[in-house]
């Protein structure tokens, strides 16, 4: 529709010379009006699509190693009042010491070209054990009810001991040593989301979801 067409540039030009939204969308010296307003676009769609407000959108998507990804807080909110759920829950069991875990640690190893030919990058897995005998496994669960509906909707669980296996828990910088327990309820309700609501995700991933599966 030419008219829509042009009114959601007209808004998106608004939102392009806004002081309130993210760096992606404003117009400056290195990001040049073009671009501004085509990001300002498509995160209008993506509003549209979701319900959401689009400065909500903006201020909550995030683009990690070049995919965009949600904010955890941001697609909790989401399912909470999109109004086909009750708000989610979450259920954390301790499961007991780890003790010793096996996990896999991959490394980059460079090989160089024979007789002049490119080199290139080899991950290399190696086995490898984390003392875990002084770490509480903790377990988490999202859960909820849809409305007008008794069934419990739960996610799959996830629990310290698959952070550790999945090379979350020991990557550098890593969240999960210091804040445990949100770095859990986040993950599960980014499981939950994929299960029974992946229409409000989009398919994207989360923030920590992002820089996780990126750094393994």
């Amino acid at each position: 529709d030419p008219v829509q067409f042009e009114t959601m540039q007209r808004v998106c030009k608004l939102f392009a010379s806004s002081e309130l939204v993210p760096d992606m969308y404003k117009t400056t010296d290195k990001n040049p009006i073009e671009k501004a307003m085509a990001n300002c676009m498509i995160a209008l769609e993506i509003s549209q699509r979701i319900g959401a407000s689009p400065l909500m959108v903006m201020q909550n998507m995030i683009i990690i190693y070049g995919r965009p990804s949600w904010s955890s807080k941001f697609l909790i909110s989401t399912v909470n009042t999109c109004g086909r759920f009750k708000p989610l829950q979450y259920r954390i069991t301790e499961k007991g010491m780890l003790g010793m875990v096996d996990y896999t640690e991959y490394t980059k190893t460079w090989i160089q070209g024979q007789n002049g030919g490119k080199g290139y990058y080899k991950n290399e897995a190696k086995k490898m054990q984390f003392d875990g005998k002084k770490v509480m496994d903790l377990e988490c669960v999202a859960y909820t009810t849809a409305k007008g509906s008794d069934e419990i909707l739960e996610s799959s669980p996830v629990s310290i001991r698959m952070a550790i296996e999945e090379g979350w828990y020991l990557k550098n910088g890593s969240k999960w040593q210091t804040m445990a327990k949100q770095m859990l309820m986040y993950r599960a309700a980014s499981f939950w989301t994929n299960a029974y609501a992946p229409e409000l995700s989009m398919g994207m991933k989360t923030i920590e979801e992002s820089q996780d599966i990126h750094a393994v």
